[in-house]
């Protein structure tokens, strides 16, 4: 996953080498390329894919994490259509990827504190199957 955050923050920096915070919808990555939303979309697409994975992976864990990983496919689903079709699922996504933040936040916040207590504090689900 380091890797996609990686990419995700070279990729909002300009041809300037600066931070632009703009749509990084045609314009210079780094003097190398111009990247546009379907480029972005496909890229976001191969992120899809592997979050599926994890989200089956997920599934045995328990249930906070599969939900956490329920809800960013379901981001990556709403960015890659909002960049690949209509942008208002870009807006979409933004809100719905929150909630996927406050899941993640929480799911560690039960591991530190059940590891810290020695027991189950904050339950988190058991696994699916």
């Amino acid at each position: 996953m380091m890797c996609f955050y990686i990419c995700a923050f070279l990729n909002s920096i300009d041809k300037d080498g600066k931070e632009d915070g703009q749509s990084c919808c045609s314009r210079t990555f780094l003097k190398v390329y111009e990247t546009s939303h379907t480029e972005l979309g496909l890229f976001m697409l191969v992120w899809t894919l592997y979050t599926s994975i994890m989200l089956i992976a997920s599934l045995r864990v328990n249930k906070a994490m599969a939900i956490t990983f329920g809800l960013l496919l379901m981001g990556f689903i709403l960015l890659v259509n909002g960049l690949l079709g209509n942008p208002i699922f870009i807006k979409i996504a933004g809100y719905e990827l929150i909630f996927c933040a406050l899941g993640a936040w929480f799911m560690m916040a039960a591991i530190i504190i059940n590891d810290l207590a020695g027991k189950t504090v904050v339950p988190v689900g058991k696994a699916f199957y």
